[in-house]
């Protein structure tokens, strides 16, 4: 996999949802917040803590500080 393959932070934090080269959609923290708790699938980019616990609304403090504005 070559570094552009990988979205960035900002394409990551600005999108619900992006593709990986194998054709998986992985949902953004974005999505995640916006939906505001845990479906205990244990998600690539779960802001919740402990991650992979269902309906959990503890959002992790590295999170926090990283919030996308309208969410």
């Amino acid at each position: 996999m070559d570094r552009e393959d990988i979205p960035s932070l900002f394409e990551r934090l600005s999108s619900d949802r992006y593709l990986t080269p194998e054709g998986y959609t992985v949902f953004t923290e974005r999505f995640h917040m916006s939906r505001g708790f845990c479906c205990g699938n244990g998600c690539r980019h779960c802001p919740f803590e402990p991650r992979a616990q269902k309906n959990n609304r503890h959002v992790a403090a590295a999170y926090l500080t990283h919030q996308p504005k309208g969410i």
